[in-house]
């Protein structure tokens, strides 16, 4: 009786520290976002290298961005309502992208960000205000940000519409390699992301958000926008109308305004955040 009083608490023992030596062995590993069906954001996604990310510059009005999962599980992508597209050419060349580019450098774009015709990934779409009268100003909250699920391995190919930053620079083309930016780190101009946010929800044409941006961004002057002229015919005609001069003026005045009222929720945000 007692040798197996004995015998019981040895084995009793050994479990207890067999217990003891395993936690790190058991203990859960943190779960993957992209294995668990989160969303992820395209930039950290791209950062993180589950997804690659090219952009087509078709000219200045339209580009292609193509997504790949890199990864072997669905992955869930979030975009942004705006972003930016940079010129490769213009790191080679060492410009920055203060506005000083030089002639030389193709001109930066400003893409938006919208509904989709090709559901054929499966974006899950549900933009506020999409159905509305008017504009939609301001940035969707993140719930109404496009998301879309990318299978392994497969290609997700955007059509997004564009506006040019730099006036004054030769146009985009396929020819030139261009490359995804936050809209943050090519342009500091409230009204900008507001814009192209418009443009990407076909609340505004492709042509009035280009000479608000061409205003906000560049500082050109009503004025001098709307001498432009085109070059095909003689005499030759104003490039833009009166009516879309006007529509413009009217957009600066909106994102601006939109923007001024972000910047303050996200103030108040913060603030409440840190009490």
């Amino acid at each position: 009786m007692r040798w197996s009083f004995r015998v019981g608490s040895i084995f009793c023992g050994a479990c207890c520290a067999a217990m003891l030596c395993c936690p790190l062995s058991v203990t859960a590993a943190e779960p993957d976002s992209a294995a668990s069906g989160e969303p992820l954001g395209l930039f950290a996604a791209v950062e993180q290298g589950r997804l690659e990310a090219r952009l087509i510059a078709k000219d200045s009005k339209r580009c292609n961005l193509l997504l790949k999962n890199l990864s072997d599980v669905p992955l869930s992508v979030e975009l942004p309502t705006a972003f930016a597209g940079v010129p490769v050419l213009a790191q080679w060349q060492g410009i920055g992208n203060n506005g000083n580019n030089g002639n030389n450098a193709p001109q930066q774009l400003g893409v938006g960000v919208g509904p989709q015709r090709n559901r054929r990934m499966n974006p899950m779409m549900n933009l506020p205000g999409q159905n509305r009268q008017g504009p939609n100003l301001g940035n969707p909250p993140l719930f109404g940000r496009p998301m879309f699920n990318i299978p392994p391995e497969k290609v997700l190919k955007l059509r997004l519409p564009a506006v040019c930053l730099d006036h004054g620079h030769p146009n985009p083309r396929a020819a030139i390699p261009y490359e995804i930016k936050p809209l943050s780190d090519c342009t500091k101009k409230p009204g900008i992301a507001e814009l192209c946010a418009m443009l990407g929800r076909k609340e505004l044409d492709q042509r009035v958000v280009q000479l608000a941006a061409w205003h906000i961004n560049n500082g050109v002057s009503w004025k001098d926008l709307a001498a432009k002229r085109r070059q095909s015919t003689l005499p030759a005609p104003p490039t833009y109308s009166k009516k879309e001069i006007d529509a413009a003026k009217e957009a600066v005045a909106d994102a601006r305004k939109a923007a001024k009222e972000n910047e303050t929720a996200a103030r108040e945000t913060a603030v409440s955040y840190n009490r």
